[in-house]
């Protein structure tokens, strides 16, 4: 008679052997995946390199507005510097910058910042998707290494919108009704584009716990994001109406980009097409929660109508179209046919090619759009030192200079009248003109202009953002009368140097 082999568990209960060896791999597996996604994260990084990169003109612009609030005090946002973005991004890139005032250090933490991402895209995976870890892994890796992100999210608003949709997520699918409430308040606090997830969040709740909790959840939400505010405003002596007329009211002057639109989403079409194919599949089997999530950072694509907005606003969908790209995969490799395998290869195979492509800048040259996903090089240190080079050979500490803020700050300069925010100051500009009198640096941006026809600003740059929301900015400030030194159109740089 044939016996069966058996482990005695803890408990004293019989199990088979095999069975106790397989219980015992998923535990391990349960633990290594994490582990080996956090040492690929750590390599990535360590491949791309932490250094003081151009990711784009925002990106500057809140860095240099954090270091003016680390050597003045939080109270110089919103007043002496004007500003677009909500006080969370700042005030946390304003303390960093306190501790260690080098670019370095804030990419340093943006990339842990991509590590706590991961983390949670791995979680969604296993909880929301039921993916093995080492599948969820793999997802997160994806999520991790994706185009947008690579490319495009510096210190904006959605690096933490990114991380907090995902967890908003999980703790709504866990019923954790207070961590929901806090997430559904702080996300106001970082970017106002947090609306569409607060509303899928209280929909969501509503379905996983009724309606009475969802409504409470989103009252408290509402308090939390008010009680930020107003603590904020009673501790560094902001304005209620310059917060608002400058998150608010002034966005609302800005122009459209309808036109650039088809152009947009066929760019978005080719970073994502292997994840866009594979995707639906994966949200199938993902609860309604998952689905509302995802289905709010797809809404945020609306905001590119608006001018100067870009692929950056799509941060927080990435993470969620990895794993669902990844779940959607491995559900068609298991239960397809040979067309449904060989679909899913090439999009594996995509999937390879763009992460290899926005890994270095070298692979980013060799494999550009539509090859890979590399719609722009950020491998661009050496263009940013060349550049603060000429503005440091062209003008000395204590002369203000007219120049994309992250040249000013690696130059070691200063913009006149901390004028970091261009795009805010010249919306306040049209704000004021039909509604005149009722908010703080009105006339700034045309001062600042003058100041430079007027030869008190030595160095200028002019970048083609700029152009665009301020097509007479040449005329206006007679850089034709300045002598161009240099002139980089290496997207995402576009900028040319001009001195006196």
């Amino acid at each position: 008679m044939l016996r069966r082999a058996a482990a005695e568990t803890p408990a004293g209960t019989l199990v088979p052997v095999a069975g106790a060896r397989s219980a015992s791999s998923r535990a391990l597996a349960a633990v290594a995946a994490p582990v080996v996604l956090l040492g690929a994260a750590a390599a990535w990084y360590a491949l791309r390199g932490i250094d003081h990169r151009f990711i784009s003109f925002s990106d500057g612009v809140y860095m240099y507005a954090a270091s003016v609030a680390a050597a003045h005090g939080a109270h110089a946002l919103y007043r002496t510097v004007a500003l677009s973005l909500p006080p969370g991004t700042l005030l946390g890139t304003g303390l960093l910058w306190k501790l260690s005032p080098h670019v370095e250090t804030i990419r340093l933490a943006l990339a842990g910042l991509s590590l706590l991402t991961a983390g949670l895209a791995y979680r969604v995976a296993r909880t929301l998707f039921a993916l093995g870890p080492w599948t969820a892994a793999l997802a997160a890796s994806v999520a991790l290494t994706g185009p947008v992100h690579a490319q495009f999210v510096g210190v904006e608003g959605e690096a933490v919108l990114t991380p907090l949709a995902l967890a908003l997520a999980l703790t709504i699918e866990r019923r954790r009704v207070l961590p929901t409430c806090t997430l559904l308040g702080l996300g106001f606090f970082f970017k106002l584009t947090w609306a569409p997830f607060f509303l899928a969040g209280i929909v969501a709740l509503a379905f996983r716990s009724g309606r009475r909790v969802a409504l409470a959840a989103g009252s408290a939400g509402i308090f939390i994001a008010g009680g930020l505010y107003g603590a904020s405003m009673r501790l560094f002596g902001w304005s209620f109406h310059d917060l608002f007329a400058q998150l608010v009211l002034a966005e609302s002057h800005s122009d459209w980009q309808l036109n650039l639109l088809p152009g947009i989403a066929a760019v978005v079409f080719l970073l994502w097409w292997p994840l866009l194919v594979l995707a639906p599949s994966g949200f199938r089997i993902a609860g309604r929660t998952t689905l509302l999530v995802a289905a709010a950072g797809a809404t945020s694509a609306v905001y590119m109508v608006k001018q100067g907005t870009f692929f950056n606003v799509l941060a927080p969908l990435e993470p969620f179209l990895g794993v669902a790209g990844v779940a959607g995969g491995l559900m068609r490799w298991q239960r397809g046919g040979a067309r449904a395998r060989a679909v899913v290869a090439v999009c594996a195979l995509g999937v390879a090619v763009h992460v290899a492509s926005v890994s270095t800048g070298a692979l980013s040259r060799a494999m550009p759009l539509p090859l890979g996903a590399a719609l722009v090089n950020v491998d661009n240190e050496s263009r940013v030192d060349r550049i603060a080079a000429a503005i440091r050979a062209h003008s000395r500490p204590d002369q203000p200079v007219l120049v994309n803020p992250l040249f000013a700050l690696v130059a070691g300069r200063r913009e006149p009248s901390h004028a970091a925010d261009w795009f805010i100051l010249h919306a306040l500009q049209g704000y004021c003109e039909s509604d005149p009198g009722k908010a703080r640096h009105c006339e700034d941006w045309r001062r600042i202009k003058e100041l430079v026809r007027s030869g008190r600003v030595r160095v200028v740059s002019v970048d083609s953002n700029v152009l665009g929301f301020d097509p007479e900015f040449r005329a206006e400030t007679a850089v034709g009368s300045m002598r161009r030194v240099l002139d980089v159109q290496a997207p995402p740089i576009k900028s040319a140097l001009y001195v006196r």
